[in-house]
């Protein structure tokens, strides 16, 4: 019996150092619906997303296959399901990419891992309180760590997850996020928090900080739900550290906020709410249809170095310097100032003063608008284009008017469209200027650095299109508006039937129709998804030609 006690504890003490490397690694999650039954012919059928958020900063994580789920209402029995992890996802998960913000993490590093559940339930009937609600796997971390939460995260504590769905007012599709949280910020810097929300159904969107949540069961009545309690100084409102104590104003578009944070470092939770409200049958009110939550853990470093503000293009073509063409007049140099590589030394024929090859830019001219492919996504404030400017053979600067993102404000390809079309075919430069009033940012918040000069080689340009007029060439039919939203109107300027199909990127065809001669047809797009499309014509001399689109 005496041998027998000893090993007892031994076995305890290993079943302990076990339990410790399991605890303290939920950083977050959300739960997402989307509504099945109209393609699978089963009515009231959904199919629900949970995402889970874990890091490995304390202990060590292993992530279950499986998770279960609670339906909850005020008018039919709980029922519970199994969501199934989905294909691609291996515990600990994928991890969250943290943007390198601050060279100097110190003690702020947060690896961040992804976990993405997926499961098919079918609802039992009608009612305005359906709740799809998970408790998470144990535990937050402790709150002793949390900057601006008081009262909860013990070692034991979980949490607890919830989505809302009033099907009253019919099917509903949730609100989606489209972007990965982003988990380290500089402290006493610009914070751009991208969230990039989207919703299929045309229902208003609201956006507000919320309490974050824990629980007991999955099938935990909401009533019985524990908000977290702010620290001194922080809320629901506001529950980052800010410059000067500001607010923090959410976009009501897209969910992203941007604000300047205090020099308060540490680890934070936020709460994202997203309440959907949708017109009832009689006209007369909006009434919430559904709400989703997404919760996660950030931290707040001390970046003693500067953050890394990365070179702005990631994609270009090969071929020589962009100073090689001596049709650009060097009076520009002066115009082009300020781009100064490291590499790069002074050589004083170069339009740009330096002896550097420009990173090159291909631009079809029928397109409308010049893609950009960055390294690294980046924000900007607002759709303004003045800092882009294009500078042609013939030494004048078209400047841009607006810019689009491949998702919301935030992206790593943008759209600039000029405000003239270009005239000539070949090389063009095009000019980034630093500006102080619409910078554009990293998520980081950090500023890319000075003026950015780039080699657009321009093909298609019809010569006889002057800037001041509106002479449309045979076969190049027209497309407006571009970007769009909802239709397009197509016109077809030639003397035969044009032929169309409409391609994602992906080469997947969505689209085809005929437009007869010197005639215009619309063309809806409301069921496509946001993001650039191709539009191949055919006319009946076998000519092809295309044109991109941005569905917005």
């Amino acid at each position: 019996m005496k041998r027998l006690l000893p090993n007892l504890f031994l076995i305890l003490s290993l079943l302990t150092i076990g339990i410790k490397t399991h605890a303290s690694h939920i950083t977050g999650g959300e739960i997402t619906y989307r509504y099945i039954g109209d393609s699978t012919g089963i009515a009231n059928q959904y199919r629900v997303t949970l995402v889970q958020y874990s890091t490995n900063r304390w202990s060590a994580v292993q992530m279950p296959s499986s998770v279960s789920m609670c339906i909850t209402s005020s008018c039919f029995p709980n029922q519970t399901t199994t969501l199934a992890v989905v294909q691609g996802f291996v515990s600990p998960g994928q991890i969250i990419d943290p943007q390198n913000c601050g060279n100097n993490l110190s003690g702020g590093a947060l690896t961040t891992f992804k976990m993405v559940y997926e499961g098919n339930v079918i609802l039992p009937g009608i009612c305005h309180d359906f709740r799809f609600q998970a408790a998470t796997p144990c535990c937050r971390i402790s709150a002793a760590s949390i900057a601006n939460i008081a009262n909860f995260g013990t070692t034991s504590q979980q949490l607890f997850l919830l989505a809302y769905l009033n099907n009253t007012l019919g099917h509903n599709n949730s609100p989606k996020f489209t972007t990965d949280p982003q988990t380290v910020y500089c402290a006493n810097n610009r914070v751009n928090m991208i969230q990039n929300v989207t919703e299929r159904d045309g229902d208003s969107l609201q956006f507000n900080f919320s309490n974050a949540r824990t629980g007991g069961g999955n099938c935990a009545s909401v009533s019985s739900l524990s908000n977290s309690v702010f620290a001194p100084g922080f809320s629901s409102e506001k529950p980052f550290d800010t410059q000067n104590n500001f607010s923090i104003t959410i976009n009501q578009v897209n969910g992203n906020a941007s604000f300047h944070a205090g020099p308060l470092i540490g680890f934070y939770v936020y709460s994202l709410a997203i309440l959907e409200y949708r017109l009832n049958a009689a006209g007369t009110d909006y009434q919430i249809v559904g709400r989703v939550n997404r919760e996660i853990l950030v931290s707040f470093v001390d970046c003693n170095e500067s953050p890394v503000s990365p070179h702005f293009l990631r994609r270009s073509i090969q071929g020589g310097p962009g100073y090689t063409n001596s049709n650009i007049s060097t009076d520009h140099r002066a115009f082009m100032m300020g781009f100064t590589p490291s590499d790069s030394a002074a050589f004083s024929t170069s339009p740009t003063g330096y002896a550097y090859a420009l990173p090159n830019v291909n631009y079809n001219c029928p397109d409308s608008l010049i893609e950009l492919v960055l390294r690294r996504p980046i924000v900007n404030l607002t759709a303004d284009a003045s800092q882009f400017y294009v500078v042609g053979p013939d030494t004048q600067a078209i400047v841009g008017e607006k810019l689009y993102f491949n998702n919301n404000a935030y992206s790593d390809t943008i759209y600039l469209k000029p405000s003239q079309p270009l005239r000539f075919n070949g090389q063009h430069f095009l000019v980034i200027i630093k500006d102080t009033l619409n910078p554009l940012l990293t998520i980081c918040g950090s500023e890319f650095a000075d003026t950015i000069v780039y080699s657009l080689q321009a093909s298609n340009c019809p010569d006889n299109l002057s800037v001041s007029s509106e002479i449309t060439p045979q076969f190049r039919p027209t497309i407006s508006p571009n970007p769009a939203e909802h239709t397009v109107s197509i016109f077809n300027p030639s003397s035969g039937r044009l032929q169309f199909e409409i391609y994602d990127l992906q080469g997947r065809r969505y689209r085809t129709g005929e437009i007869e001669a010197r005639s215009k047809t619309t063309c809806q797009i409301t069921d496509l998804t946001s993001g650039v499309y191709v539009i191949v014509f055919h006319d009946e001399q076998g000519r092809r030609l295309t044109q991109k689109i941005l569905r917005q």
